[in-house]
């Protein structure tokens, strides 16, 4: 499983997936489907379906995965954010805004009540955020969003990717914010 997880987070969607359908399989024949590490494992997946073009595919894994953990009383927990904020990815590759805005609304008020503010699950959802935000031309709102993230992803270290990703994204909004005609 982390060695997908770590794959995928460096952008290797392809190599990923093998690894983590694997991981899947043993979690699934190890633990069953409603196990929190299955459910885990699940989510990854579909995010690694998602980074590959295929966002149906992660929709519906996501989906999945997310209904096993409602049926196990687990909606709150910390790892059901990440799902929550996937399945907005996915959502958004589809054009289904509205899906994803209601998906990642329930994830950030979980994440204000149960993650402190400088929490790496908290710094991802504001990040999507910020893409959804972006998606639907508010502007101000989306680099408010990217520079949550930003702040948070800071402690990684100021020259991580994902703070230089950030840093970009932002620049590119206020470009666009300044040559706006009014």
């Amino acid at each position: 499983h982390y060695l997908g997880q770590i794959t995928l987070e460096r952008g290797d969607a392809q190599r990923a997936l093998p690894l983590l359908l694997e991981a899947l399989r043993g979690r699934t024949q190890a633990h069953g489907e409603d196990h929190k590490w299955t459910q885990y494992t699940m989510n990854r997946v579909g995010q690694a379906y998602i980074a590959l073009g295929r966002p149906q595919k992660g929709i519906a894994m996501l989906d999945h995965a997310l209904e096993l953990a409602t049926r196990e009383g687990r909606r709150q927990q910390a790892y059901v954010l990440l799902i929550l904020d996937n399945l907005a990815r996915g959502e958004m590759a589809v054009g289904e805004l509205e899906q994803a805005e209601a998906h990642l609304d329930e994830a950030l008020a979980s994440a204000r009540s149960s993650l402190p503010p400088d929490n790496v699950r908290r710094g991802m959802l504001e990040r999507t955020l910020g893409e959804l935000r972006a998606r639907q031309d508010r502007r101000d709102e989306a680099i408010a969003h990217y520079a949550y993230a930003k702040r948070v992803f800071s402690g990684f270290r100021p020259d991580h990717p994902w703070v230089l990703d950030l840093e970009a994204r932002i620049a590119k909004l206020q470009a666009g914010t300044r040559n706006k005609p009014r």
